[in-house]
């Protein structure tokens, strides 16, 4: 393993471990506030608009973000890519088709429809060539806990909270999603899957892009009351 990648687990493992604490902290002294609905954990309960704890939700999606991070920067083989790909675009797809149904953001409903098209044409194009490859991968069928954790946040995020929440979630899942890529463009071990990681990528730069500057956009709004 290379000192640069050992170091950046290393600098990971530990932000996730403190992001760990700060759930255990926010859990703490929300007590009141925070619902039964635990999202990673309890996936198949039913979640409402609203139902969430937006601090919990805050830590739970950063810490989301950070094992992502380390997940897309040690996946190496090309089992592992495909795999990795297909959890990702069907996380995109149901988040973008949530976002379709509950943001009147002109700007947040532009970016998801253009993330769920690219993501249901990146989906068949995986399939096809990991088909095409016979390449000895059961692709997943469902999202794992993590990515369903994600969901279920989005989903009870109240109205006045989603779209930060859509767009902050966003923002991860396309830097772990252009990490994953990258490095199978560079150093992949299958021609045809390194080719469809080589021509995703520029696409992905763009999608990050936009959320990043949605997210700034957020950021730069006044708050409420603000003159």
């Amino acid at each position: 393993m290379s000192y640069r990648k050992s170091s950046l687990r290393s600098a990971c493992l530990g932000s996730v471990a403190v992001l760990s604490l700060g759930l255990l902290a926010a859990c703490e002294q929300n007590t009141a506030e925070v619902p039964a609905h635990t999202a990673i954990v309890d996936s198949d309960a039913a979640v409402e608009p609203g139902e969430n704890n937006e601090i919990v939700s805050d830590v739970e999606d950063a810490t989301a973000g950070v094992v992502g991070a380390v997940t897309a920067e040690f996946t190496e083989t090309t089992q592992g890519f495909a795999e990795s790909v297909a959890i990702h675009t069907m996380f995109e797809i149901a988040a973008a088709e949530i976002a379709l149904g509950r943001s009147t953001s002109p700007e947040v409903r532009a970016f998801a429809e253009d993330t769920l098209a690219a993501n249901k044409q990146a989906s068949d194009e995986l399939a096809a060539v990991v088909a095409a490859s016979n390449i000895p991968v059961e692709m997943p069928v469902e999202l794992d806990a993590r990515h369903q954790g994600m969901i279920d946040n989005l989903t009870g995020a109240a109205e006045a909270d989603f779209d930060e929440r859509f767009v902050e979630q966003q923002v991860n899942t396309h830097n772990e999603a252009l990490t994953l890529f990258q490095d199978y463009a560079e150093d992949g071990r299958s021609p045809p899957v390194r080719d469809f990681a080589i021509a995703e990528t520029a696409d992905i730069q763009q999608r990050l892009a936009t959320a990043e500057a949605l997210d700034e956009s957020f950021s730069e709004e006044p708050a409420a009351g603000a003159l």
